[in-house]
This record gives C-alpha cells, structure tokens and sequence, in this order.
C-alpha cells in the first residue's frame, strides 16, 4: 500500500498540485522517498520521479533545469525496457522537447543546439503511429518556431490548436490560443486565461509554461 501512495506522488496525478497553483507541495510529493539520479540503470520509479520533477520545473519557469534533470538520464532511459512502451515513450520525448524548448528561450551559447534538440524529438515524436504524439509533434515545432522568430508561426499555433481540440487535447489547444495570443497579438492569451480560469487552474501562465514552452 505504501508502494501505491508512494507512485500516487510521482505519476500524472502529480500535475493536481501544479492546476492548484501549489508548485511546492507538488514539489514535496515528488521528493518523498526519492531515488538519487541513475546513470547506470532506469526503472519505473525512477521515470515517475523524472517526470514529476520536470513538469514542476516548467511550471515554475526552471527550463535549464528542467533540460539538465532529463539530460543527466537520457542515456539510462534510452537504454531501458521502459522506453519500448509506446505512451511512455511518447511522453519522455514530450517531456525531453519541452524542457529543450524552455531551457533555450532563457538564452546562453547552447541556444540553438536546445532548439535542436527540440525540432529532432519532434521529429521521433511524429513518426509514432498515435495521433496524440503527432498533436505534440506539431506544438513543439511551433514553440521552435517561436524562438527562431518563423513568419509562419500564427498559422502553426492555429494548427495546434485546431490539431489539439480535435483530439480532445484541450489544455493544449487553451495553451496554444494563449501563445498564438502573446506571441502574434490578440486576444488569445485573454480568452484562453477566462478558459482555464473556469476549469479552476490557479496560474493559467504557469501551466501554459509547464504545457507549452518556448
């Protein structure tokens, strides 16, 4: 039973804190009974606590550490049993193009090898069958499009919002109408803050950082 609450901490329920505006105690559960980082061996466990404490990383605006946290275990990752699942394969590269995309719009000389790396998971996340993992595909190509100041970029964010709704992806669409809104002008950022506004999530910039970097 321990074992059980203990993976309630780390899996997606983890994300229940960020929507409550409460990043520390999300932060909290996340590290209760924490495994140090592997760079030998990668287990269920070990994901759970790497995606927790990523995710919490880009709701707080931590996109370097985000980067470095998931970069110091890729390796192990790519070298698990684990990585052979197909929706937790998918997520991983999700998890691994939006911390790239966070940790390059707060600058540095590694600038365009993290933009890189984004547009290359983009492309790993769009040969995958599921039509979700092409909807994250098309976001993490508009948010590098985002840093590498693309003309086009209205009319990719359009795309993954229309992309996102269709799948029922709909905190990816919010997301997207706020960026399309701060990005390109108008008054998407407004309408889709009322949005999550009404689905109760306290920090609609936060989540939209944690969903949507760039």
């Amino acid at each position: 039973m321990r074992t059980r609450w203990s993976s309630l901490r780390v899996s997606r329920g983890n994300v229940y804190w960020l929507i409550q505006g409460r990043p520390e105690e999300a932060r909290a559960m996340a590290t209760t009974g924490v495994l140090a980082d592997r760079v030998d061996a990668f287990h269920m466990r070990d994901y759970l606590h790497l995606q927790a404490h990523v995710q919490i990383d880009l709701y707080e605006g931590a996109g370097r550490a985000a980067h470095e946290r998931i970069d110091r275990v890729w390796p192990a990752f790519q070298r698990s049993l684990l990585r052979r699942y197909r929706p937790m394969r998918i997520e991983s590269l999700s998890l691994r193009a939006r911390s790239a995309l966070a940790a390059a719009a707060e600058g540095g000389r590694d600038r365009e090898p993290l933009i890189e790396i984004a547009r290359r998971t983009a492309r790993s996340l769009g040969a995958e069958p599921l039509p979700w993992a092409h909807v994250i595909a098309a976001a993490v190509r508009a948010g590098a499009a985002h840093l590498d100041g693309e003309r086009d970029l209205p009319a990719l964010l359009e795309a993954v919002e229309a992309a996102a709704t269709s799948a029922d992806m709909h905190l990816l669409a919010q997301a997207a109408g706020y960026r399309r809104g701060e990005w390109c002008g108008g008054s998407g950022a407004d309408e889709a803050t009322v949005a999550m506004r009404r689905e109760q999530i306290a920090d609609p910039a936060a989540v939209v950082r944690l969903v949507l970097p760039g």
